[in-house]
């Protein structure tokens, strides 16, 4: 029995160590949720293939900083292979991915646009730059 409740709590930390960011998948109910919210959307444009994308996810993604910053913007993940996403990927002029783009509640702001991978402090940076233009 003593031997279950270590077992029980190496368990436990990894749930607890970090949650990760509540993402949306569809741009227009994420610009209805960010409207009435008058929070700021951060779009994160991705691919099943993108190796940066996925690092991401496992490293930036799930840190509790980031986590908690991202309670401020409504966050949408969007598959830029999907038909119903590629019109945006052509909108914001995209590149390369990752691409992140931060936007105003209503759409049609960009507060600023990042490509490539970004650790933790590059995208707590960006994300509390998108915030402060958000108060201007």
């Amino acid at each position: 029995m003593k031997i279950c409740a270590p077992l029980f709590a190496l368990l436990l930390v990894p749930a607890l160590a970090g949650a990760n960011v509540a993402w949306k998948t569809n741009y227009d109910s994420a610009l209805k949720i960010a409207k009435a919210s008058k929070k700021p959307m951060m779009i994160d444009f991705r691919a099943s293939y993108c190796g940066p994308c996925k690092a991401m996810d496992r490293k930036v993604y799930t840190d509790a900083e980031i986590t908690a910053l991202s309670a401020k913007f409504v966050p949408v993940q969007l598959d830029v292979e999907a038909k119903e996403n590629q019109g945006l990927w052509k909108r914001f002029k995209n590149e390369a991915l990752p691409t992140i783009v931060f936007l105003s509640a209503d759409g049609k702001k960009v507060f600023s646009k990042s490509t490539g991978y970004l650790d933790v402090p590059g995208l707590k940076a960006r994300m509390q730059g998108a915030l402060k233009q958000v108060r201007l």
